[in-house]
This record gives C-alpha cells, sequence and structure tokens, in this order.
C-alpha cells in the first residue's frame, strides 16, 4: 500500500493552487452561501462552516475528512488574502421548515506565528473586533495541541524543512572555469510542469547518493546540453530528456535565505537539502543502498536497439547473440560508451546498462 503523507499531499495542493492564482487560471465567485472556483473545466462549490470549508471537488470528498485542504479551498484561501471578500451566510427558510445553517459574520483572513513557530490562520469577523481574551483563547487552543502531541514540522524534517514528492528528472552538465563539466540534475514534482530543486552532484559521493534514491545509474540517463530548465509537456522534441521515475522519491528542501525575488537571477528560491527516503548517519552522511542491477541472464537476453549498414540483422537480435558474432564486441562497447545515448528510449537505455555488464564479464573472464 502507498503511504499517504498528509504533509506533503497539503503541499501539492497549495502548489498547484499558487501557479493557477499566479497564472489568472482560475476565477472566484462570491455566491450566496458562499464561493464557487470556476477552473478552465469546471466549476465547484466552496460552503463555509463554523469548523471549516468545504468543496465540492472530488478530491475533497476522499481527503477532506483527513483535513487536507483541497487545492481550490487553497485557491480561495489566496482569493481571500489578497482583497477577496467572503459572503455573508444568512440562515434560509424553506416554507415553515428553518434550514439548520449557522449564522457567520463576514470575516477576513489573517496569518499569524505562534510561538512555535507554528504558522495559523485566523478568521477575524469586520463587525467589530477581536477581543484579547478571545485571541488568548486562541493562543491557548494552538498550545493545547502542540502539547497533546501535534508537531510545527513534518515528522523527520528539521525547523524550515520542506519534503517534496519527485516524478522526474532531466541530466544536464555544467561547464566549469577549468575545462571540467558537474553533472546536474533537474528534479521536477509529481504533479508539475517546472523545475522543483536542481542539484549538483560534485563528486562521487553525490552521484552514488542520487543513483541509491533514484535506483538507477546517472550515465544511463540522456543528457540535455541546454543552459535553462525544461518546461515540461511543452517541447515534445525536449520532453525525451525528461525521464518518468517508475516510482516518486521524495526529496527535502528548504527555501534559500540569499534569494531576492523573482528578479533574482543568480539565487534560486530552494535549496537541497537530502534525499528524504535515506537514513543519515552520524557524520552527517546518507546510507547508500545498491542499486538495482540487471542479472547476467536479464544482460544477455537483452534486445539490441540498433543495427549497422554492415549488420542490419543485428537490430533485434539479443545481447548474447550479438556477442556471439565476429563484430559483437565492437557494438557492445559502442552501446556501452559515451558515443550512443539511448535520448529517453527505455530500451536503449536498458541495452546500454547491459551492454556495460557483459563487457564487465567479458573483461574478467
Amino acid at each position: 500500500m502507498t503511504e499517504f503523507d498528509i504533509p506533503t499531499e497539503q503541499l501539492k495542493r497549495q502548489h498547484s493552487a499558487d501557479i493557477a492564482m499566479a497564472n489568472r487560471q482560475w476565477m472566484i465567485l462570491d455566491v450566496r452561501g458562499g464561493w464557487q472556483v470556476k477552473t478552465p473545466t469546471n466549476l465547484y462549490t466552496i460552503t463555509p462552516t463554523p469548523e471549516h470549508l468545504i468543496c465540492s471537488c472530488p478530491d475533497y470528498q476522499r481527503y477532506g475528512a483527513l483535513g487536507i485542504q483541497c487545492k481550490h479551498i487553497c485557491g480561495l484561501m489566496i482569493h481571500l488574502e489578497e482583497g477577496g471578500m467572503p459572503r455573508l451566510q444568512k440562515p434560509i427558510q424553506k416554507g415553515d421548515v428553518r434550514m439548520n445553517t449557522e449564522f457567520l459574520k463576514e470575516s477576513g483572513w489573517v496569518k499569524l506565528f505562534h510561538p512555535s513557530s507554528a504558522q495559523v490562520t485566523i478568521p477575524l469577523r469586520l463587525d467589530k473586533p477581536i477581543l484579547v481574551t478571545e485571541a488568548q483563547a486562541l493562543m491557548e487552543s494552538v498550545t493545547s495541541l502542540l502539547q497533546a502531541g501535534f508537531s510545527v514540522d513534518a515528522p523527520g524534517l528539521e525547523k524550515g524543512e520542506h519534503v517534496e514528492e519527485i516524478g522526474f528528472v532531466v541530466r544536464r552538465s555544467k561547464a566549469n572555469a577549468d575545462g571540467t563539466e558537474t553533472p546536474v540534475v533537474d528534479l521536477y514534482p509529481s504533479r508539475g510542469n517546472f523545475r522543483q530543486l536542481g542539484k549538483y552532484l560534485n563528486n562521487e559521493g553525490d552521484i552514488q547518493a542520487f543513483e541509491s534514491a533514484y535506483g538507477l545509474a546517472l550515465s544511463g540517463l540522456p543528457l540535455y546540453e541546454g543552459d535553462n530548465s525544461i518546461e515540461r509537456g511543452k517541447n515534445p522534441k525536449l520532453d525525451k530528456y525528461v525521464i518518468a521515475l517508475k516510482h516518486p522519491v521524495k526529496v527535502v528542501w528548504k527555501l534559500n535565505p540569499k534569494y531576492g525575488g523573482e528578479n533574482d537571477k543568480k539565487n534560486s528560491k530552494r535549496l537541497f537539502a537530502r534525499w528524504a527516503d535515506l537514513p543519515v548517519i552520524g557524520d552527517g552522511n546518507q546510507v547508500l543502498h545498491p542499486i538495482e542491477k540487471l542479472s547476467l541472464e536479464e544482460a544477455q537476453s537483452v534486445v539490441c536497439p540498433l543495427g549497422s549498414k554492415s549488420h542490419p540483422e543485428f537490430r533485434g537480435m539479443t545481447l548474447e547473440q550479438v556477442d556471439q558474432t565476429e563484430d559483437g564486441r565492437k557494438v557492445l562497447e559502442y552501446l556501452a560508451g559515451n558515443q550512443y545515448q539511448p535520448n529517453g528510449d527505455n530500451l536503449g537505455q536498458q541495452a546500454k546498462e547491459a551492454a556495460k555488464i557483459l563487457l564487465t564479464i567479458l573483461q574478467t573472464a
């Protein structure tokens, strides 16, 4: 069963709302008894209750009971913080039957921090100021939640850290002044088209940690030679460099204190902290797990993805059959070398790794 991490799921919905509201993809309508969120494809209704907000979308119907706010509610909160105003929700009568609806005054919303660093969103009535005694009661309520065991940060995270579920990766390379190159991996969220983080693999340990976290070899990824990150789904010619992971991998990040806003082209907004699924040992390093390798039998049974002018018949043969031919060794060396780039082709990537295994066996035989 897939682990359902509530803080991570909430972050994903907040991220979707941030993008939609920033790009003006949604329209928030103030209607009787609540609000409506008009998206490019649907219209959802959000209704306030004394305890929380309720959305008519399938996501809220499924996960709202867990305390998760859907992306539409997150979008509404952004709308209200930017000056949107809630509508009065008045009692409704149908004949002699009075609806069981709580009368809600017009209110605004404010985000404040508890001394523990917990951020809370508090409704403010507009018809009268909140009293000091009422504010103290709110403070005590948050304190009671923390004393009961609720945490300011998600379990396993330190102050200021966040966790993101990565579903896609792109391999790049940074040219250095001394003529060397540093591998770079761009990390994309499971449900997002823009790069979330960029991670420089400055040494062999960084490469091993990346490979261990993702269960794949860096050399097996196609190399994208562009300087800027790819917008996933925008250009089919570039999407071949965006590799989807078999299973999402969590990464821990924190905000960059040097980031100066949208016009800051030098400093990134987020800083990589660590791979979430690799345990940390006493010296601060992460324990690496071996990458799942093909067995010799599996490598031999991999199908050759290409042929040559002199040997077109190699395409479709197993690598074991290719190896038994006169020019088979040259074909394996080509597949395993840097000259051959599969460019996102899964069969080509598998053949590349299989050729490396077979060459290693042949050299030690």
